[in-house]
Parts: C-alpha cells; structure tokens; sequence
C-alpha cells in the first residue's frame, strides 16, 4: 500500500472517530438527561396534582378532569419545548466541538504525513514545528531525531562505497605494480620482493577481514561464551600481543587490575576490545602511558596524549569515522577499529562510552559490563 494514501486514510479515519465519537457521546448524554427529565417531571407533576386536588375539593367537584388535564398539556408543552431546544443547540454544540478537536488533533497528523513523504524524497533538513502540546511534542522531537539521525546515515551510505574503495585499492595498486613490474624485468623476483608483496597481500586480507568481522558483529551472529575470566591476566595477554608497538612508540601499559580479578565474558572477544582500544590510543593519543583500572563494573582505558576533538568524541564509535582524515597508512586504515569494539561491547550486553579526561590530557574509554 502506498505510504501517502496510507497516512491519508489513517487521518481521515481518525478525524471520522474523533466526530462520531463526541457525536454519540452527546447524543447519549442528551437522551438520558431528556429521558430523567421526563421521569423526574411526571413524577412531581402526579405529586403535585394529588396535593391539589387534596387542597382543592371543591373545584375537583364541579369539574374533576379539566383543572388536571390542563396543567398536564401546558406542562407537557413546556416541558417538549424546552427539552427540543435544548437537545438542538447541544447536538449544535457537539457538532462544533467536534469540528474544532478533529482539526486541533488531526493537524499534527497531517503535519506528520508531510513530515514522512519528505523523508521518502531524502529531505531529511525538514523539521516539523512543534505544536505545544506536550504528547505531540514528543512525538514531533523523535521524528526530527529520526530524520538526523537518517540524514547522518545517508551521508555515511554515501561515503561508503568511496571509503572501502579507497583502502582496497591502496594495497591492490602496489600488487599490480610489484607484479607488473617483476613481468616486465624491472624488478627482481628476489626475496625482499616478493616478501614486499606478501605484505600486500594481508594487508588486502586484514581490511577484508576487518569488514567481515563487522557484518557479522553488526548482525550480532558471533556465538559468545559466558565464562569467568581473569582480567589480570587478560591485560597481559593484550600486552604480549600489542608489545611491539607499545615499545616502538615508547608508551608504557599500566595494569592495576587486581591479579585475581575475575570476569563473566567471552575471553576472545574482550580480548579484541582491549587489543583495539589501546592500538588506537598507540596510533592516535601521543601519549606515553596507557592506565588500565576497573571499579565494580566499570574498565576504564586511560592514556595521557592529546585528547579528541569535542565534536568527534561523540561520533568516533561510528563506521568509517576517523578523527584523522588523512588515512594515512601509517596511522590506520578504514576506521572501523573503535566501531567493532562498541559492537562487541554490545553483543556482550555492555555498553561503553569515550570521554576527555578533566586535566585535559587524554582520553579516558569506560566499558560498562
């Protein structure tokens, strides 16, 4: 079914319900009032009518019937005026209260309904106003952060195809021309050669990896295994692994994890979330010390460098997004590092957070587990 003659249909049908409903409610209540004072009427007229005749004797007698009936016409005819005029202006008012909250409630909705086919044309700078009342209000603030949030993801569509590209062809381009040129006899196929190219080669296979390893995180298919795990020695295994960067770049690891220290976890991928936080702050921060703590259920990664730009420290756990927009090869490669830690962090049923720390220096990541 077609979106807009959906919303259509949905308003107009609203509008129709919202009518009939204060209509009948009306009606109803117009008719039982009608109805007890009729009753109620009839009732004090019979008491009324006894008493005279009891105070009245002897007119009764030369002329019993008249003096009752007449009262009985006059106060009929009054009461049926009465009651006609008054159920005509409240069906009139019904009719106009109606009109007035159908357009004050529908409004909104129609609003809405512009609101989603401009979506659909990808004019996503097309905020709907709010209307001051407080349930629509709230309704309109998740549409207008729906309609952000899906223009940011458009431009992230966008870059895609030109991200990927960009980092497949570095390593492609240098494999075409190591091979192209040991075919054409301007290189040697000696060893150094070929070990140039072998490099290449994974580091093709890496970023492929990389992006798999997303899909799958981002699809949530990893099968986890709840274990208990000891940080302590968690922290050292992400140290062995990562060693030869931490000491190239001079950076020390601090890890003041308690040795006994246990966690419920998936040990593998805890450990890809250590290993990818502290490359990051090894590639990016400047620092020179890197403090790993945990207090209760909070482990929190703390380097001393240069901290991150307030507007992208809340943008860093998203794909493709790097702080540093060289990409250079030298200080990383498709900007998915921080982006798998969040997913595994979620796939773990955590959640994680990036702050700069108070002081100034460096940039402190909190994993909630």
């Amino acid at each position: 079914m077609n979106i807009k003659s959906g919303v259509k249909r949905v308003t107009s049908k609203t509008s129709v319900k919202i009518f009939a409903g204060i209509f009948l409610i009306t009606a109803i209540v117009l008719a039982y009032i009608s109805i007890f004072a009729i009753t109620t009427a009839q009732s004090e007229f019979q008491s009324a009518t006894i008493r005279f005749i009891d105070g009245n004797l002897f007119l009764v007698k030369q002329s019993p019937v008249a003096p009752v009936e007449v009262i009985r016409k006059q106060f009929n005819d009054s009461l049926f005026n009465t009651l006609f005029f008054a159920g005509a202006l409240g069906l009139l008012m019904s009719l106009i209260a109606g009109t007035i909250f159908s357009i004050i409630i529908t409004q909104p909705l129609r609003e809405l309904r512009v609101g989603i086919e401009n979506l659909k044309k990808s004019r996503f700078k097309d905020k709907l106003v709010k209307t001051g009342e407080s349930e629509f209000d709230q309704v309109i603030e998740e549409f207008n952060d729906l309609a952000t949030e899906l223009e940011y993801q458009e431009i992230l569509r966008k870059d895609l195809i030109s991200d990927v590209a960009h980092e497949l062809k570095t390593p492609i381009t240098a494999l075409s021309g190591q091979i192209q040129g040991m075919i054409d006899g301007v290189f040697e196929p000696d060893a150094k050669r070929l070990n140039t190219t072998l490099e290449e080669v994974q580091r093709l296979n890496n970023l492929i990896d990389m992006l798999y390893e997303y899909t799958k995180l981002r699809t949530k298919l990893p099968n986890k295994k709840d274990e208990e795990v000891n940080l302590h020695d968690l922290v050292e295994e992400a140290r062995t692994t990562i060693g030869s960067k931490l000491d190239d770049n001079k950076i020390k690891l601090v890890n003041n994890i308690e040795e006994k220290e246990v966690i419920k976890t998936d040990k593998y991928l805890m450990h890809r979330v250590l290993i990818n936080i502290i490359d990051n702050a090894v590639k990016y921060s400047k620092g020179t010390e890197i403090v790993i703590n945990r207090d209760g259920n909070k482990i929190t990664i703390n380097d001393n460098g240069i901290g991150i730009p307030k507007e992208d420290i809340k943008k860093i756990f998203e794909r493709f997004y790097r702080v540093e927009k060289s990409r250079n090869r030298s200080t990383g490669g498709l900007g998915l590092g921080l982006a798998i830690v969040k997913e595994i962090i979620e796939v773990l049923g955590g959640d994680i957070e990036a702050k700069n720390n108070e002081n100034g220096k460096g940039v402190s990541f909190i994993i909630k587990i």
